[in-house]
Protein backbone atom coordinates (compact mmCIF):
# COMPACT_ATOMS: atom_id res chain seq x y z
CA UNK A 1 0.00 0.00 0.00
CA UNK A 2 2.87 2.39 0.62
CA UNK A 3 3.90 2.30 -3.05
CA UNK A 4 0.31 3.05 -4.01
CA UNK A 5 0.12 5.98 -1.58
CA UNK A 6 3.39 7.39 -2.91
CA UNK A 7 2.20 7.00 -6.49
CA UNK A 8 -1.11 8.73 -5.76
CA UNK A 9 0.72 11.59 -4.04
CA UNK A 10 3.10 11.92 -7.00
CA UNK A 11 0.24 12.07 -9.52
CA UNK A 12 -1.67 14.55 -7.36
CA UNK A 13 1.38 16.77 -7.00
CA UNK A 14 2.30 16.72 -10.68
CA UNK A 15 -1.28 17.42 -11.75
CA UNK A 16 -1.94 19.87 -8.92
CA UNK A 17 -4.95 17.93 -7.65
CA UNK A 18 -6.54 18.03 -4.22
CA UNK A 19 -8.62 15.25 -2.70
CA UNK A 20 -11.76 17.29 -3.40
CA UNK A 21 -10.83 17.67 -7.07
CA UNK A 22 -10.35 13.91 -7.34
CA UNK A 23 -13.87 13.39 -5.95
CA UNK A 24 -15.28 15.90 -8.42
CA UNK A 25 -13.42 14.41 -11.40
CA UNK A 26 -14.59 10.91 -10.37
CA UNK A 27 -18.17 12.20 -10.32
CA UNK A 28 -18.54 11.34 -6.63
CA UNK A 29 -17.63 7.67 -7.04
CA UNK A 30 -14.93 8.20 -4.43
CA UNK A 31 -15.15 10.74 -1.61
CA UNK A 32 -12.38 13.17 -0.77
CA UNK A 33 -12.37 11.82 2.79
CA UNK A 34 -11.71 8.31 1.43
CA UNK A 35 -8.78 9.61 -0.62
CA UNK A 36 -7.44 11.30 2.53
CA UNK A 37 -7.83 7.99 4.41
CA UNK A 38 -5.85 6.19 1.71
CA UNK A 39 -3.08 8.79 1.85
CA UNK A 40 -2.93 8.76 5.66
CA UNK A 41 -2.78 4.93 5.87
CA UNK A 42 -6.19 4.67 7.54
CA UNK A 43 -7.42 2.52 4.64
CA UNK A 44 -5.74 -0.88 4.58
CA UNK A 45 -7.31 -2.28 1.39
CA UNK A 46 -9.10 -0.80 -1.60
CA UNK A 47 -11.80 -2.39 -3.72
CA UNK A 48 -11.60 -2.63 -7.49
CA UNK A 49 -14.46 -0.12 -7.73
CA UNK A 50 -12.59 2.41 -5.61
CA UNK A 51 -9.36 1.90 -7.57
CA UNK A 52 -11.30 2.57 -10.78
CA UNK A 53 -12.90 5.68 -9.28
CA UNK A 54 -9.53 6.87 -8.00
CA UNK A 55 -7.98 6.37 -11.45
CA UNK A 56 -10.82 8.35 -13.01
CA UNK A 57 -10.37 11.13 -10.46
CA UNK A 58 -6.62 11.22 -11.04
CA UNK A 59 -7.08 11.14 -14.81
CA UNK A 60 -4.93 8.07 -15.28
CA UNK A 61 -5.46 4.53 -16.53
CA UNK A 62 -6.78 2.09 -13.94
CA UNK A 63 -4.20 -0.48 -15.02
CA UNK A 64 -1.45 1.80 -13.74
CA UNK A 65 -3.05 1.87 -10.27
CA UNK A 66 -3.50 -1.92 -10.31
CA UNK A 67 0.15 -2.40 -11.22
CA UNK A 68 1.31 -0.12 -8.41
CA UNK A 69 -1.18 -1.62 -5.92
CA UNK A 70 0.22 -5.07 -6.71
CA UNK A 71 3.70 -3.88 -5.75
CA UNK A 72 5.16 -2.89 -9.11
CA UNK A 73 7.30 0.24 -9.17
CA UNK A 74 5.84 2.59 -11.75
CA UNK A 75 7.06 6.17 -11.67
CA UNK A 76 4.31 8.51 -12.80
CA UNK A 77 6.55 9.89 -15.53
CA UNK A 78 6.35 6.46 -17.20
CA UNK A 79 2.56 6.43 -17.06
CA UNK A 80 0.58 7.50 -20.08
CA UNK A 81 0.27 11.31 -19.79
CA UNK A 82 -2.80 11.27 -22.06
CA UNK A 83 -4.94 8.27 -21.16
CA UNK A 84 -7.64 7.73 -23.76
CA UNK A 85 -10.52 9.02 -21.61
CA UNK A 86 -8.69 12.26 -20.83
CA UNK A 87 -7.66 12.71 -24.45
CA UNK A 88 -11.26 12.29 -25.66
CA UNK A 89 -12.51 14.77 -23.05
CA UNK A 90 -9.87 17.30 -24.12
CA UNK A 91 -10.73 16.90 -27.80
CA UNK A 92 -14.44 17.21 -27.08
CA UNK A 93 -13.86 20.40 -25.13
CA UNK A 94 -11.62 21.84 -27.86
CA UNK A 95 -14.36 21.18 -30.41
CA UNK A 96 -17.36 22.33 -28.37
CA UNK A 97 -16.07 25.14 -26.15
CA UNK A 98 -15.07 28.14 -28.26
CA UNK A 99 -12.98 29.75 -25.50
CA UNK A 100 -11.12 26.55 -24.76
CA UNK A 101 -10.53 25.93 -28.46
CA UNK A 102 -9.16 29.45 -28.92
CA UNK A 103 -6.80 28.98 -25.99
CA UNK A 104 -5.48 25.70 -27.42
CA UNK A 105 -5.04 27.31 -30.83
CA UNK A 106 -3.04 30.16 -29.28
CA UNK A 107 -0.92 27.68 -27.32
CA UNK A 108 -0.15 25.76 -30.49
CA UNK A 109 1.25 28.93 -32.02
CA UNK A 110 3.25 30.01 -28.96
CA UNK A 111 7.03 29.77 -28.73
CA UNK A 112 8.44 27.18 -26.28
CA UNK A 113 9.80 29.87 -23.95
CA UNK A 114 6.34 31.46 -23.75
CA UNK A 115 4.74 28.08 -23.09
CA UNK A 116 7.02 27.51 -20.11
CA UNK A 117 6.06 30.89 -18.67
CA UNK A 118 2.36 30.27 -19.24
CA UNK A 119 2.55 26.83 -17.65
CA UNK A 120 3.98 28.32 -14.47
CA UNK A 121 1.18 30.87 -14.37
CA UNK A 122 -1.52 28.26 -14.96
CA UNK A 123 -0.13 25.93 -12.29
CA UNK A 124 -0.66 28.69 -9.72
CA UNK A 125 -4.41 28.82 -10.45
Amino acid sequence: MEKLRAYIREVMEKKGLSEWQIEKRAKGKIKDSYVKDILSSKTKSISVEKLNALAEGLGIEGIDLYRVASGEHLPYSQADPWPSELLFKALDRILHDADFGSIVTALMKAKPSRLKSLRKQIEKI
